[in-house]
């Protein structure tokens, strides 16, 4: 069976980008790492040891979910396979691997 390494990152659909880059910025002290403006903002408590752990993306709106996506770090591409087909036998949806 694989092993989870850590957590990589977590991405978040938000409704106000500027609101909650800000949150993150001043309430939780995280660094805006890179960006693509008006669309994305790639956010890190450290920017020495990773480019970013936090991801805003813009557009959630309606019924949209407010993850986008969690990543985690496993050894090799062949546990992400291992993954993927146990997900799929327990009957997990999944839209990419």
């Amino acid at each position: 069976m694989p092993k989870i390494k850590g957590l990589s990152h977590v991405v978040l659909y938000v409704n106000d980008l500027d609101k909650m880059v800000a949150f993150y910025q001043d309430v939780l002290g995280l660094v805006k790492y890179h960006e693509h403006p008006g669309r994305m903002v790639f956010m890190t408590p450290d920017p020495e040891i990773e480019d970013h752990q936090l991801a805003l993306a813009k557009g959630r709106e309606g019924d949209a979910k407010i993850i986008a996506h969690i990543a985690w770090r496993v050894e090799t591409p062949a546990d992400v396979k291992e993954y993927y087909e146990r997900f799929k036998a327990l009957g997990c949806r999944s839209t990419t691997v």
